[in-house]
């Protein structure tokens, strides 16, 4: 599964240059809440383009005004955000064939806008090789839902080849993590009898102490959907509100994605990042 952070905001590929830092400012706070979700929905891998955020960043200097740009300028936390999650620049090793042209089709396909060396062709690419893709758009780009994503790939010299493809769109925190849930391998539960049910009936070793499992095994496996990772940790993490407390599923590294549940007794073992995304 991939996702590509789309930095074109018109079709023209005109540059963007708002009237305001605020404008931006909302804009690139959105994005950030989006990139984030790949700190605990890790399954995909992030792509981006150095060149097209350089051209982004170089057109957004009413950003310059701002006082304080270590802390409060987005674009430096934009950064530093794509560094965290581990996005790949796609520049390094493009899929583009240099034999193919790409166009965007709009207008019903009555209208066509050159775009090969772009993340849009980098993303298509990639699902014309069979890859579950997303783009991830700033939310005033013109790349929306209401202008459908249609490439069109096509051999420049004979035999000809045209191929057409729709991307999917995400420019929300929620757009992102039902696309990560619809794509991501397929978690299997497990109870563990170790951990035991409802508080009661756990299997220790001598001297052992084994956090339980404080609700029903049906309960804990309706959790399992929702719960999601830490920078690519091996447990997920998950919040029981009936009981106020945090459970985690430990993965068994099984071909069928296995996880088994517990509530740990030390509730200052879940890090403190997922408590926050959590109850975000």
């Amino acid at each position: 599964m991939k996702v590509f952070f789309n930095e074109d905001i018109f079709i023209s590929g005109e540059d963007w240059n708002p009237g305001s830092s605020e404008v931006i400012i909302e804009a690139i706070l959105q994005l950030w809440h989006s990139l984030n979700c790949f700190n605990f929905h890790i399954d995909p891998t992030v792509y981006y383009s150095s060149s097209g955020l350089a051209r982004l960043f170089a057109n957004l200097e009413i950003l310059d005004s701002l006082s304080d740009y270590s802390l409060t300028n987005p674009i430096d936390q934009l950064r530093r955000m794509l560094d965290d999650i581990s996005a790949v620049n796609w520049n390094l090793n493009p899929r583009q064939k240099p034999d193919h042209n790409y166009y965007f089709l709009s207008g019903g396909g009555a209208i066509s806008h050159y775009v090969n060396g772009t993340t849009v062709a980098e993303a298509a690419e990639n699902k014309f090789l069979g890859e579950q893709v997303a783009l991830l758009n700033l939310a005033p780009s013109q790349y929306n839902e209401t202008n459908p994503i249609h490439i069109n790939r096509s051999r420049i010299n004979p035999p000809s080849e045209i191929l057409i493809c729709a991307l999917t769109i995400i420019d929300t925190k929620d757009a992102t993590v039902a696309f990560v849930k619809e794509h991501r391998k397929i978690r299997t539960f497990n109870w563990n009898p170790k951990h035991g049910e409802n508080g009661k009936g756990m299997i220790a070793n001598k001297g052992e102490v084994v956090s339980p499992l404080e609700c029903s095994k049906e309960e804990a496996a309706q959790l399992l959907p929702e719960a999601v990772a830490f920078r690519k940790t091996s447990e997920l993490y998950a919040f029981d509100t009936d009981r106020n407390k945090y459970i985690v599923f430990k993965a068994e590294n099984t071909p069928d994605n296995k996880f088994h549940p517990y509530h740990p007794i030390n509730q200052d073992e879940i890090p403190g990042e997922i408590k926050k995304f959590l109850n975000g």
